[in-house]
């Protein structure tokens, strides 16, 4: 008899806890739904968004998660439909984003075509399916809002909102494929590069590029070219994803991919960098030691490292082998810059004869063509910092112009802003954004380094698209510094 109570006792206090997980763990669907071959959000579109997460506002939310699953009508191109598929998903992704849902709360699948038989069928097929799951508070906290969604006057706010639109591709994995972005980098990717299950294997492949070969680019992109404390000097910067399935791929053991990154001048010493964001958002690029960067001419021809003279590798081994190995790197990187005009249009191919950094990477993500700056005197530069604007919500960037580099300045102590380690008395100019009230406030002063700089700035009251153009014109100085010699 007791221990007939005990088991009772047991299975009471299970479907107890059950139900009380399912009570506390509530589970949303719904659907937005396109037009014919478009992957923008309509205005009913964004109101069944905004009805949908008011959840998150109306309840004492713990946690959440959103799942997105993005569909096509199977009018078409099977590939042509999954990229559109992914491209919805992601519209809907960016939307969620700016109205305060956190990112890495925010899963992205891709389901593609569906079949249908009739019209209204192929209506419904266009749509991202969205489950929104969240756990409630045992007990009741002060704001209504979700604790992800960001203040107004936060800066990442406005880098959110200038973010750049990814470009996208669809590639087959069982076969070598050339991209070419809208800036001329190219990508090579060879046959079965990504680890993919067997049920997936046979699936296509979306690669996501994002370019920044201009200070305006990398300021909007909240980027910088340091490593630690070492200065940079850039070739450009790349930001590529691999995902399949909504799921993110990594290169297989031993797999690299071809990058090449156009260039007005060549420089020496070009190294591969992978860069990771920390939590306060500024990003920090560290030596690639498994990649390698060469130099393409005009033409396609490509100049390896050092030449090694050939009576030397005659007695030898290791300079017989790394021989061997730059010319294994050179006919890599001719194969890139001579790529197929069946892969790329012929205005495409003479884009990419121009000057190249050639870079193999075996990382994806956040990718930077690089080489450390020498400075035979570096100094610590001040920032006078206005009494009424506040460092959290301000970015201060400094764009030297003999030299493609770009630092953010680092607050040390009370109000005080500083630059460390910068060539002394070159020229550079200094950028401020300020993000308060939805309102962008950009001001900018050119400055020898080693004075005091913040002096004569006057901070002037831009729209988002204000800023951007504003950004583009006080950086205009590097078309003539360093577009030179094409």
């Amino acid at each position: 008899m007791m221990y007939k109570i005990y088991y009772l006792l047991v299975l009471s206090w299970w479907m107890g806890a059950t139900l009380s997980f399912a009570q506390t763990s509530p589970t949303r669907t719904s659907s937005v739904y396109f037009a014919y071959k478009q992957s923008e959000l309509n205005a009913k579109a964004k109101q069944k968004l905004d009805q949908t997460f008011a959840l998150l506002y109306h309840k004492q939310v713990l946690d959440y998660k959103v799942t997105l699953t993005g569909l096509a009508d199977s009018v078409g191109n099977v590939a042509a439909n999954h990229q559109l598929a992914n491209k919805r998903a992601l519209a809907v992704k960016t939307y969620l984003i700016a109205q305060g849902v956190s990112a890495d709360k925010v899963t992205v699948k891709v389901l593609g075509e569906r079949p249908a038989n009739n019209e209204d069928e192929h209506h419904r097929n266009r749509r991202v399916e969205i489950v929104l799951r969240w756990q409630i508070r045992s007990k009741p906290i002060v704001s209504k809002r979700p604790p992800t969604k960001p203040s107004k006057g936060n800066i990442q706010v406005f880098f959110d909102s200038v973010k750049q639109t990814p470009q996208i591709f669809v590639i087959d994995n069982s076969r070598d494929t050339v991209l070419v972005g809208k800036q001329g980098t190219r990508m090579l990717f060879y046959a079965h590069s990504f680890y993919t299950s067997r049920e997936q294997a046979t699936l296509p492949i979306t690669i996501t590029l994002r370019e920044y070969y201009t200070y305006a680019d990398m300021v909007l992109a909240n980027l910088t070219t340091t490593s630690g404390k070492r200065l940079l000097e850039t070739g450009g910067m790349l930001q590529i994803r691999a995902t399949q399935g909504g799921k993110t791929l990594r290169l297989r053991r031993g797999q690299n991919v071809l990058l090449s990154f156009p260039t007005n001048s060549l420089k020496k010493d070009m190294k591969a960098f992978n860069g990771k964001r920390g939590d306060e958002g500024f990003i920090n690029w560290r030596r690639n030691n498994r990649g390698w960067v060469l130099f393409g001419r005009a033409g396609g021809g490509c100049i390896q490292y050092k030449h090694i003279c050939w009576l030397s590798r005659l007695f030898s081994r290791r300079l017989r082998a790394r021989y061997r190995q730059q010319m294994g790197r050179m006919t890599e990187a001719d194969r890139l810059l001579l790529a197929r005009e069946e892969q790329v249009n012929r205005k495409e191919i003479e884009e990419g004869n121009k000057d190249a950094y050639i870079m193999s990477t075996s990382r994806l993500g956040w990718i930077n063509c690089d080489a450390f700056t020498r400075m035979p005197n570096t100094v610590r530069v001040q920032v006078k910092i206005p009494a009424h604007h506040s460092l959290k919500n301000t970015r201060y960037f400094l764009a030297l112009h003999q030299r493609r580099s770009l630092v953010v300045g680092y607050q040390y102590y009370q109000r005080k802003l500083q630059f460390i380690y910068l060539p002394k008395n070159e020229k550079a100019t200094l950028i401020a954004i300020e993000y308060k009230d939805k309102q962008v406030l950009v001001a900018s002063e050119e400055v020898r380094i080693g004075e005091i700089m913040g002096k004569n700035l006057k901070f002037v009251p831009h729209t988002i698209d204000g800023a951007r153009e504003a950004i583009k014109k006080l950086t205009a100085f590097e078309q003539q510094q360093f577009n030179t010699g094409r």
